[in-house]
């Protein structure tokens, strides 16, 4: 397959009535770039049944898979980055966008609802050889701790708001083991789900107290990790989510401390892995440490 070529398309000559002065005019193109959301070789839907999941292999089915993403940048064959420009719409605003695979409501116990599995904006035109894609994962530090009653769609989102951190929640991934979820330490312990919320912790001041300022707020950890694939082909590629890679080193029937699952918390066990498997180090501000696993670069079919 060979990357695609973006086409420089010159600009028109405007001429002034007084004499015949030329400005030109850049030149952009419209860009969609689609994702998928899978676990292994099963596609994420509210009705599919996500097996063999974990170290133990567990079945489960979803509740919600919903992430933020933002800074999506094309790379070309000489590593130059190109910025997609993204337009606004019920999915996205300010540069940061909504990617939902959760088709129907209520944690999926619900009606059918909209998903938008894309990127939409635009790229200047250039003579220039696509190679690949970079993006971050999450809200930008300008936006992450907005009053959620207040901000546009998709900012206003109650379930990607993290009350008790006063911020997003970057990712939530939450699916429902068969049996539950339960501690071995402490029989009396059950839950329903088993749950991954990526979201900035050690956050001050305390953006609960005004949520109305987010640029004073600074997060010891963003939590935010970058991704960086090569082989993207604007033209022929799906970027690939993975849950089955993200959980491969947990076991989702089991819980051993915190929160059920990983809430971002800097002692939570179940966190490590996951943080790894993101490229990320759980409580380090600086990252990322490892060779993230999650996401890929396939063909479109």
């Amino acid at each position: 397959m060979s990357p695609r070529f973006l086409t420089l398309i010159a600009a028109s000559a405007l001429f002034s009535a007084c004499g015949g002065a030329s400005t030109d005019t850049a030149s952009t193109r419209s860009l969609t770039i689609p994702f998928e959301a899978v676990a292994g070789s099963t596609a994420i839907s509210c009705d599919a049944s996500l097996q063999s999941l974990g170290l133990g292999g567990s079945s489960a089915t979803l509740a919600d898979f919903k992430l933020f993403v933002h800074d999506i940048r094309l790379v070309t064959d000489e590593g130059a980055e190109i910025a997609l420009t993204l337009d606004e719409d019920n999915w996205q605003t300010d540069g940061i966008a909504l990617l939902d695979f959760q088709d129907k409501g209520d944690n999926c116990n619900g009606d059918v609802k909209p998903v938008n599995t894309s990127v939409r904006g635009s790229v200047p035109d250039q003579p220039v050889v696509i190679a690949g894609i970079r993006f971050v994962v999450g809200v930008p530090s300008s936006h992450n701790h907005n009053n959620v009653a207040t901000a546009p769609a998709p900012l206003n989102l109650p379930g990607m708001f993290w009350n008790w951190q006063g911020g997003y929640k970057h990712l939530r991934f939450d699916v429902r083991p068969d049996g539950g979820v339960s501690r071995p330490d402490d029989g009396g312990w059950s839950n329903t789900t088993w749950n991954i919320h990526l979201g900035a912790t050690n956050c001050s001041p305390d953006p609960r107290v005004d949520p109305n300022t987010p640029e004073d707020v600074s997060c010891e950890y963003n939590n935010r990790p970058e991704i960086s694939l090569d082989g993207f082909d604007d033209s022929a590629s799906i970027i690939r989510i993975d849950y089955a890679a993200l959980v491969i080193d947990n076991e989702l029937s089991e819980d051993a401390a915190g929160a059920p699952g990983c809430m971002s918390g800097t002692t939570d066990p179940e966190c490590t892995n996951l943080f790894d498997n993101l490229g990320m180090t759980l409580g380090a501000a600086a990252g990322p440490a490892n060779t993230q696993s999650v996401f890929s670069v396939v063909l479109q079919p």
